[in-house]
């Protein structure tokens, strides 16, 4: 994914990793938490019509084609 990727593009990227989630997450961008995307994005991730506990859902890099960036960092919060 690139830096300054938009929902849309989170979603299908979730999606093809986890296609069984496909139609039971919403994806929706907190556009207030940084200035700007080259100091950082934030991505909400709703469970819809998921009747279990999802766990805590995780974003990982990939090896072949790693998200690039000045000290990057992953955060998570279950809410």
């Amino acid at each position: 994914m690139a830096w300054n990727t938009n929902e849309w593009n989170f979603f299908r990227t979730v999606s093809e990793n986890c296609p069984s989630l496909r139609d039971r997450i919403r994806v929706t961008k907190n556009d207030l938490l940084y200035t700007s995307t080259t100091v950082g994005s934030a991505f909400y991730i709703e469970f819809t019509n998921y009747n279990a506990d999802p766990g805590q859902f995780e974003i990982i890099t990939d090896e072949e084609d790693p998200l690039v960036g000045d000290a990057i960092s992953f955060g998570k919060e279950t809410i």
